[in-house]
């Protein structure tokens, strides 16, 4: 099983199943490494924290979309 590496809220992550847990860490490791993904040019001068929300917020979604809670 993956582990909760980025703290997401037990409640949320114990209903999670292995495949949206991987997916969440994934997707919020490669958004944070990356974040030209994450429309380059009106992320140029946001803030860390701002940018690390918004990859946050895509790997929520993306791990509930996994787990079938669209």
């Amino acid at each position: 099983m993956p582990s909760n590496v980025y703290l997401v809220p037990e409640r949320k992550w114990r209903r999670w199943g292995a495949v949206a847990r991987t997916v969440f860490n994934q997707v919020f490791h490669d958004l944070t490494g990356a974040w030209e993904l994450l429309a380059p040019e009106s992320l140029q001068g946001a803030p860390k924290r701002g940018r690390r929300v918004l990859a946050w917020n895509i790997a929520w979604i993306a791990a509930d979309a996994a787990h079938g809670e669209t």
